[in-house]
């Protein structure tokens, strides 16, 4: 088919998925890169880019390549349009033939905003490419041998928790549980002796006489 794309062009076309949108914007969300060719050309500028991705180990996932729809009508094109597409698709090839694979989503994106040729040529003429980088893997630790395996863990059991004796121990005095006090017999204190008061019964009797006179 690439080799006689005219002869081919009803099948080319239908392993493409084609778009129209007024002017193309580069999707930078994505891991992607692109490779302009000019309006009307198509060989690639810039290709080493796509051979130092490629040798990273990545996987391309998506192809589009972008035209110019300038004129409207295709067949008005002073370059035909198949043949166009042809020789892009062989300028990709011959960087990594490895593209060449239906495991690859390919699209087409013509612009439609240009006026005249002036404005058609200031627009991007080229291919996106966009890819998956390859998965890191861990790198594995050298041993003192010289073997890039991954050392075997060994499991360390946890230490032993080391408890003193308990003589060796002071008690704490806010846990030391008080006694209960012991039931101490209060000696009887020793009152004095109260002074002898003489009651009247006590008095020596007197005689009648000395009462009267008061003797």
């Amino acid at each position: 088919m690439l080799t006689q794309p005219i002869e081919h062009a009803a099948t080319l076309d239908s392993l493409f998925t084609t778009q129209e949108i007024p002017l193309f914007i580069a999707d930078t969300t994505h891991n992607s890169i692109r490779f302009p060719n000019g309006y009307a050309q198509h060989q690639l500028h810039n290709a080493d880019s796509l051979t130092d991705i490629l040798a990273t180990g990545a996987m391309v996932t998506h192809v589009n390549i972008v035209f110019t729809k300038y004129p409207i009508n295709k067949k008005d094109w002073i370059t035909n349009y198949h043949t166009l597409l042809s020789n892009r698709l062989q300028a990709l090839f011959s960087i990594d033939s490895t593209l060449n694979s239906n495991t690859i989503t390919w699209g087409l994106t013509l612009q439609t905003s240009a006026k005249n040729g002036s404005e058609a040529e200031q627009l991007f003429h080229g291919i996106e490419i966009t890819y998956t980088p390859k998965p890191a893997t861990p790198a594995s630790i050298p041993n003192n041998t010289g073997n890039t395996e991954a050392p075997q863990v060994t499991e360390i059991a946890p230490p032993q928790q080391y408890y003193p004796p308990i003589e060796h121990l002071t008690p704490d005095p806010r846990f030391e549980q008080q006694q209960p006090r012991k039931n101490v017999k209060q000696k009887k204190r020793k009152e004095p002796k109260c002074p002898d008061i003489t009651t009247r019964l006590k008095k020596p009797k007197r005689s009648i006489f000395s009462r009267i006179f008061r003797k």
